[in-house]
């Protein structure tokens, strides 16, 4: 069975080529590719095995990836696609965002990926992976974090820390290349004016057409304005259910699209440079040794950004009108009956012996649903 490993790395266009795979897997068939999604739930993609390899829950991952195999084959295709950002940096977001630190990080991460080599010894496997030049990954990937439900509340200068050996992509890819094999490694910088969808296709699976009236170029997972993510990192520095975590995160995406964008980066000037300059030797050999090129694989960044990248100050007027704008939101009739419901349920789901089972068609429904809403943006 060939199986090709799309590992990401976060913030490259993942959730939209996932969509996609998962909207379109009888399209996949016809080049003999099976999506494999996670059994329940039709997850988009496998990003629990990140955290499971993390967990050291090898004996699932295994049990997982032998099902999905078996699948694969009863239907007759031999390709199988297992797309999850999490597998990169494994040990950066889990068990817990910066608990790992010093030489500890690189050999657990190590220990991970050769336990899911073993794994897959007797495949042939081919591992995709984008990269996106630091300061832009790092920008991103702390809005996300921020902007999700339960998300942080930490400051920008906090989650650099954390996340300072995720950014030395080509130790991690190194790490890859060691247990998978230098040629079954497809690195690609990301370039969000791309249709990512098509290049990755391409790039990952050779496919260079595809199905008439499918959508490709959505952008899922669109960052906070500055100001709302903000509000938003102080709001996840307050107790609140699950329930309102969820509907408190859809509002303030509802707040921040009404208002618009506003320019203005989470990292200064200097805090670009520092980063640029601070893994400019690994991304030089990155380029190298997998695009074939002797600069390295971001280029400079442009003074016109830098001019753009300064932060902005939440004023009190801008906050109290984005308080105003949310708790309009978070009082009207649908979201108050959408709480009283979503918590009727988690109660159902923690209470009753067979809660789960019974919740798990309104999972599927809702799930379904969620991705035909990203698409229809």
């Amino acid at each position: 069975m060939k199986i090709v490993l799309h590992i990401g790395i976060h913030k490259t266009g993942t959730s939209s080529i996932q969509n996609f795979c998962a909207r379109n897997t009888q399209f996949l068939r016809e080049y003999d590719v099976h999506y494999g999604l996670r059994k329940y739930l039709s997850a988009r993609n496998v990003n629990f095995l990140g955290a499971w390899l993390a967990q050291e829950r090898y004996m699932e991952v295994k049990e997982f990836v032998e099902d999905v195999c078996e699948k694969a084959k009863h239907s007759d295709m031999n390709c199988l696609l297992l797309s999850g950002e999490s597998f990169f940096a494994m040990n950066t977001f889990f068990p817990r965002l910066g608990a790992v630190s010093g030489e500890e990080y690189w050999s657990k991460e190590k220990s991970r990926v050769v336990a899911l080599a073993s794994m897959l010894a007797s495949h042939e496997v081919e591992v995709v992976c984008y990269v996106r030049r630091q300061d832009l990954f790092v920008e991103s990937l702390y809005n996300q974090m921020v902007k999700q439900p339960g998300g942080l509340a930490c400051t920008i200068d906090q989650f650099l820390e954390y996340t300072h050996y995720t950014l030395d992509f080509y130790r991690h890819l190194e790490v890859w290349a060691q247990n998978f094999g230098e040629s079954a490694l497809k690195v690609r910088v990301f370039d969000p004016k791309t249709d990512i969808v098509a290049d990755f296709l391409d790039l990952a699976l050779g496919i260079s057409e595809i199905p008439e009236g499918a959508t490709t170029g959505v952008h899922v997972n669109e960052r906070l304005s500055s100001e709302v993510l903000e509000f938003k990192r102080d709001l996840n520095g307050k107790s609140m259910s699950s329930v309102r975590q969820l509907l408190s995160y859809r509002a303030l995406v509802e707040v921040s699209d009404e208002m618009g964008e506003n320019r203005g980066g989470c990292l200064t000037n200097e805090q670009q440079r520092a980063l640029s300059d601070r893994y400019k030797s690994g991304n030089q050999a990155l380029a190298k040794r997998w695009l074939g090129s002797g600069e390295s694989c971001f280029s400079d960044i442009p003074l016109e950004e830098l001019a753009l990248s300064t932060p902005l100050t939440l004023t009190p007027a801008r906050r109290e009108e984005i308080a105003r704008k949310y708790r309009k939101i978070m009082r009207r009739p649908g979201t108050v009956a959408e709480i009283a419901v979503r918590t009727t349920l988690r109660v159902i789901e923690r209470r009753l012996p067979l809660g789960n089972y019974m919740l798990r068609p309104l999972r599927q429904f809702s799930y379904y649903r969620q991705v035909h809403h990203e698409y229809k943006k």
